[in-house]
């Protein structure tokens, strides 16, 4: 693999000021992580016992890790998340998205660091899709104040919905084309996150997203019950996913208990606090306890067994997502040796959906036998094989290049190669700028033009005039503060050049 340098990264107290003031979805930054051709990626495949007859690697990949605007969980601020974008390269054909959301995570096992399951976006892009995978609200670039809100529809909702709106940002801005297909799809935490998004969507953004089909795998749809009661049954069940669910309700309502002592017994009412708090260095041993209900106490389990109105209960069906109806095509797929989230969910949740008039859902056993994480790869495979059948080819059009004020005396470059070296030294200065900006053109490159996007994706300034060669100073008289971006165009390619404006 090759890895990259920084193509645009933002300092900290920037994108603080950005978030006071931006709009939801704003591209922040984008960062090149790598770069992968397919021989890289059957070593992956490799690495990972995958067979290439199973997802057929067709293109080379783009990665990367985006920063954007979203809501924070409690008031009406914006904060910053990120997530990992691959792109499939081709200078022909158009791809359609296919946002994937990934299964239960922790801190620093993000997708954008290349960690937790982003793998499972490669045979997608390899295949022709646009991969748009949140890291979620609460990890990567999100400020380390505001922890992960786990299994929390509306946040998972709006950090993903805002990081489809930032790939389509950085496609536009790399000129990838993008047809008009959009694929929903996750695993677990996924699937939950994706029956979140589907809802979001159709219910608030039904003219912005045209969603073509959507895909869940394994997910807690039904938390408030099924889910409820296999976490406080005597026998072996997740510590882990309760108390992280717990402590994040506490976050998001603020009512769970005064005291973790109220909820927790000794030691996890000082342990758990500590162990997701995003601000620990050095993370305690919990020792978790096979069963959940030994870490709570008496008192709490009897509010949750038996009173309705207790807030824990209350906030477990916020998080529902039952009482809606899906109008994009869904199927919700299960293995029903599934220890870690009962596969009624999606029973469940086909039941709610069918008495409520949707006529294109489905629940779908991918096995008997298999357990939660033994389902991820068929099930990510039987999503493949179904999406590829919604597959629309889409090539860009064919635009007609007018050459007839082409002079052949400008031509005196001996390769493509030194073509590359003339592009790579352009400069702009000064960065950060205030009253203009300047851009600096080696001898022997003719500039077609120059354009300057707000950080955003939007053309707000055109300069047409052709030029070889030396210094061009554009005023930012009429600018606000903020971050752009000033494309310089040649015959050869489109070049992005990065620059703050503190005006």
């Amino acid at each position: 693999m090759k890895n990259y340098l920084l193509l645009f990264l933002l300092s900290f107290s920037f994108l603080s000021a950005s978030a006071q003031n931006g709009n939801r979805g704003q591209l922040l930054s984008f960062l090149r992580l790598d770069s992968l051709d397919q021989q890289e990626i059957q070593n992956l495949y490799s690495g990972f016992g995958l067979p290439p007859f199973l997802a057929p690697i067709t293109y080379s990949l783009e990665v990367y890790k985006v920063s954007y605007l979203t809501p924070a969980a409690k008031g009406d601020s914006l904060t910053t998340a990120s997530g990992l974008v691959i792109i499939p390269i081709s200078d022909s054909l158009c791809f359609p998205i296919f946002n994937y959301n990934h299964g239960t995570s922790f801190y620093g096992d993000e997708v954008s660091s290349l960690g937790f399951e982003w793998f499972l976006g490669v045979p997608f892009a390899t295949g022709g899709y646009i991969m748009a995978m949140p890291d979620y609200l609460g990890y990567g670039d999100t400020p380390k104040d505001h922890p992960h809100c786990y299994i929390h529809a509306k946040t998972e909702a709006s950090a993903t919905i805002d990081m489809i709106r930032a790939t389509r940002s950085l496609c536009d801005l790399f000129g990838v084309g993008l047809n008009d297909q959009l694929f929903l799809g996750g695993y677990s935490q996924g699937g939950h996150t994706t029956l979140a998004t589907q809802r979001e969507m159709e219910k608030n953004f039904p003219n912005e997203f045209k969603i073509t089909a959507v895909a869940s795998g394994s997910g807690p749809y039904d938390i408030s019950n099924t889910s409820r009661q296999r976490l406080l049954e005597e026998r072996p069940t997740s510590s882990f996913f309760l108390a992280f669910i717990m402590t994040s309700y506490q976050f998001v309502y603020e009512n769970l208990w005064n005291i973790p002592s109220d909820v927790f017994v000794a030691p996890y009412d000082s342990i758990v606090p500590i162990f997701f708090d995003r601000n620990t260095s050095v993370l305690p041993n919990p020792m978790w306890p096979d069963t959940a209900l030994r870490m709570l106490k008496p008192s709490f389990i009897n509010a949750l067994r038996n009173d309705s109105l207790h807030p824990a209960n209350v906030a477990l069906r916020d998080n529902d997502l039952l009482n809606w109806t899906p109008r994009a095509e869904l199927r919700m797929y299960y293995c029903e040796a599934d220890e870690v989230v009962p596969f009624q969910n999606a029973l469940v949740a086909l039941s709610g959906f069918v008495s409520r008039g949707a006529t294109d859902v489905s629940a779908i056993s991918i096995n008997q036998t298999l357990g939660h994480t033994d389902c991820t790869f068929p099930t990510m495979l039987t999503i493949k094989s179904w999406f590829d059948s919604k597959y629309k080819n889409c090539r860009i059009p064919f635009l007609i290049q007018d050459t007839s004020s082409l002079n052949s005396e400008l031509e005196i470059f001996t390769s493509l190669g030194e073509k590359e070296r003339l592009i790579q030294e352009i400069s702009l200065f000064p960065n950060p700028a205030q009253n203009y900006i300047s851009v600096d053109t080696p001898e022997g490159l003719r500039v077609d033009g120059l354009e300057v996007w707000s950080a955003d994706g939007k053309i707000i300034q055109e300069i047409r005039s052709k030029f070889q060669a030396g210094i061009q100073r554009i005023s930012l008289d009429a600018y606000s503060s903020g971050v752009y971006w000033l494309n310089v165009k040649t015959q050869e390619r489109s070049t992005f050049l990065p620059f703050v404006v503190n005006n």
